[in-house]
């Protein structure tokens, strides 16, 4: 699916997250953005690149924590819910928007969550190594397609012409393309054999060191 398509997909409000589950993330939510923040934390980071945020799931819990976010995402209402969705719970004064990566910018941290297995995972890790500070920090939580729960959840659910990509986001791929884009000091950690409410996934902390 090309971008165009992508964006026809998530401009649709269906395809988007429901504002009471970003003002109340379900558990499995909660346990995915902690292991973001520790990470974040660790490297005491406070400026953002929230890179396919969507609607909110990520960039809403950290503005609450008072981390500036610059959202990135294609889809141009994704981003005006996202906006709406900040203001409406009193968190939006440290947040900005964008269609594209900022590439020109050198940015500490890049996160995100469910986005690298909708785009082209080689270029889009060479690009966001090109911007990153030295000694700059991604931080993914991606599923782990290895885990079946994975391809039930997606056939019963979601669309595989969608998720496709999915194939690509398993340990030995992603350490392999991190590995390609020049990032070192990876770290890929799960957060289980089958946690509910579908599949296991894995959180990627990679600081890159030779910008």
């Amino acid at each position: 699916m090309n971008d165009i398509q992508q964006i026809q997909y998530f401009d649709k409000g269906e395809h988007r997250y429901e504002f009471e589950l970003l003002e109340f993330p379900p558990l499995h939510v909660k346990t995915e953005i902690n292991n973001i923040v520790q990470i974040l934390k660790k490297h005491s980071l406070s400026n953002i690149v929230d890179f396919g945020s969507g609607n909110g799931r990520l960039s809403i819990p950290l503005l609450q924590m008072g981390y500036s976010v610059f959202a990135v995402d294609i889809s141009q209402q994704s981003l005006i819910d996202l906006k709406i969705n900040a203001k409406r719970l009193k968190c939006d004064k440290k947040l900005q928007t964008f269609f594209k990566f900022p590439i020109n910018k050198q940015v500490e941290v890049v996160a995100g969550t469910d986005i690298l297995h909708h785009v082209d995972l080689t270029k889009t890790l060479i690009n966001i190594h090109r911007t990153l500070i030295k000694k700059g920090v991604i931080v993914f939580s991606e599923p782990n397609f290895l885990n079946p729960a994975w391809v039930i959840f997606i056939t019963l659910f979601l669309k595989w012409s969608i998720e496709w990509r999915i194939m690509n986001c398993n340990y030995f791929s992603l350490i392999f393309e991190l590995k390609k884009s020049g990032f070192t000091k990876i770290q890929l950690t799960g957060l289980g054999l089958l946690p509910l409410p579908f599949g296991n996934r894995f959180t990627i902390g990679s600081c890159l060191v030779n910008g």
